[in-house]
């Protein structure tokens, strides 16, 4: 092969690897430093998860798709 044939498989795998979601993202730190808290990717589902900072245990995660939104509608005036 010569040329952009070549080239096309290359290509593809590159969109693939950009266009991926992150694996860990939505990074947050407790206001007193203790928890750390991310949605992390696993087999192409979301999940939230919360760590002790210190020790590095899970001390909590939930799929995201069962979880109820917290977020209230917004109302139009």
């Amino acid at each position: 092969m010569t040329g952009s044939a070549a080239q096309q498989p290359a290509d593809d795998a590159l969109i693939g690897i950009y266009g991926a979601l992150p694996r860990i993202r939505s990074v947050a730190i407790s206001p007193n430093g203790a928890h750390v808290a991310f949605i992390q990717r696993v087999e192409g589902h979301d999940t939230f998860v919360v760590i002790d900072q210190r020790s590095g245990e899970v001390i909590g995660a939930a799929n995201a798709s069962e979880v109820k939104s917290l977020a209230r509608p917004m109302r139009r005036r």
